[in-house]
């Protein structure tokens, strides 16, 4: 039995391209999409020794717990007290960096200390001198505000200021443990971490500007 012929298949139309598709991709087939990089901690964000920049971590944490009784402290204090207490600290800070020097060249030209002995001498002589002055100033001005109905006002100004001041003796800290230890993995922590670095950097700027304040342009201490 003879079977029929079949008749040729007629050659398959190629697919029409999809408007806007300059590539010519088929309709219906998926779309390639290219490969993307992911990175850990955000767009934009640099990794410093395994740490994203910008990002809170362990030190951001500890730095929130310890500002909580600095805070408590400013608020039964009030706003004079922890205002004069926190213009004692950096001036004192201030005060060391820029005549310290000075001093200690002068304690062992007068041998009065040796030269091992006359350097931190004379910086704690200068910053613990002006912080209980500061600290006189303050008590003494907290007697007269408090003689004022101002008792809310001067607690809440006095807790802000407390924070101010812990932030900037944690920020002494800090950059010490930078200073001291840069390699350490606790330094890569508080250079990645967001409440550390400006810390740090604000510590650092106001020992130099201690150490600029009686400075020539020549370079020469006054």
């Amino acid at each position: 039995m003879l079977r029929p012929a079949r008749s040729p298949r007629a050659p398959a139309r190629p697919a029409a391209p999809i408007p806007g598709n300059p590539g010519g991709i088929e309709e219906g087939r998926p779309r390639a999409v290219p490969h993307r990089r992911l990175w850990v901690g955000g767009p934009g964000r640099r990794r410093r020794g395994g740490y994203a920049e910008g990002s809170l971590n362990q030190v951001d944490a500890l730095l929130a717990v310890l500002l909580v009784p600095f805070a408590l402290r400013g608020y039964w204090r009030g706003f004079c007290r922890e205002g004069f207490g926190l213009a004692g600290l950096l001036g004192g800070v201030l005060l060391a960096a820029a005549v310290g020097l000075s001093l200690a060249d002068a304690l062992v030209a007068r041998h009065l200390l040796p030269m091992l002995a006359a350097a931190p001498a004379a910086y704690a002589a200068l910053f613990l001198g002006t912080v209980v002055v500061a600290h006189l100033l303050g008590a003494l001005t907290d007697r007269l505000v408090r003689a004022l109905p101002l008792g809310s006002l001067n607690r809440t100004a006095g807790a802000l200021v407390g924070v101010l001041r812990g932030a900037t003796f944690l920020g002494f800290g800090l950059l010490l443990v930078v200073r001291f230890a840069p390699s350490s993995s606790l330094s890569e922590v508080v250079a990645a971490s967001t409440l550390g670095r400006p810390l740090t950097r604000l510590a650092a700027g106001v020992l130099q500007t201690g150490r600029g304040l009686l400075a020539r342009p020549g370079g020469e201490h006054v």
